[in-house]
């Protein structure tokens, strides 16, 4: 399977422009010049469909923030369909000149690959998901009974650096009436998910229903998690 990064590189010799592939809810990106990463928009209209066009392009003005310097550009954004609620973005840069109307026909190529290939890759990264659920499970409700078992388990989960545990509960409780609260659901708790993971280190995690399910591994009683540390975590979410 050829890395994303080969991917893009190969459609930047096709089209010669730098492109970017964001993940939103993780907050990263993959780009082909990373002096493009940081930037700020300034305004964005959508580009007029035409009949070769499958897929809908925006054009973005923005402003180009390298190592203290300011440039200008536009970029072509087309979001990736089909992925976890439109999680991925694909970015085409326009500084020095703007794209010619046959390479849409080499973006809609990009896009159904990038789609093929984040597939497997979501593909693989939910049956690993699905198999640690099930043993995070297991271990919190006591049905690992042998000590080597349960060794085993907390060396798969890379719980060992400690030697004390933390479980923490997180429910999402819907205040008010809210259609968009069921299909918003999963998202919500996929951000939170994220979210933990970059401000974390020596955790596992288990997803039910409307709550997470956080176990730490922490060197003293000092480095307890609380509640108000939970919430100042997830309301930048």
């Amino acid at each position: 399977m050829p890395s994303l990064e080969s991917v893009l590189k190969e459609f930047k010799t096709m089209i010669n422009m730098d492109l970017s592939l964001v993940n939103k809810v993780k907050n990263a990106q993959i780009s082909t010049n990373t002096e493009l990463e940081h930037f700020q928009v300034i305004n964005h209209f959508e580009i007029e469909k035409k009949k070769y066009m499958y897929y809908t392009y925006e054009r973005y003005g923005v402003k180009y923030l390298q190592n203290g310097r300011e440039s200008y550009g536009n970029q072509i954004r087309v979001k990736i369909p089909c992925l976890d609620y439109n999680d991925y973005e694909l970015i085409i840069h326009e500084l020095t000149s703007t794209i010619r109307e046959e390479d849409f026909m080499v973006l809609e190529n990009a896009v159904k690959y990038l789609q093929m290939e984040l597939l497997k890759k979501n593909a693989l990264s939910q049956n690993i998901y699905q198999q640690k659920n099930s043993i995070i499970s297991d271990l919190l409700n006591d049905r690992i009974h042998e000590e080597k078992d349960l060794d085993d388990v907390l060396d798969y989960l890379d719980m060992t650096s400690f030697p004390l545990y933390q479980v923490i509960i997180v429910k999402l409780i819907q205040e008010e009436d809210n259609k968009a609260f069921e299909w918003s659901l999963d998202m919500t708790i996929k951000r939170l998910r994220y979210h933990f993971k970059n401000h974390m280190n020596h955790f596992a995690f288990m997803e039910k229903n409307n709550r997470i399910v956080l176990l730490l591994n922490i060197p003293d009683e000092d480095s307890l998690l609380y509640t108000n540390h939970v919430q100042k975590n997830y309301d930048p979410v």
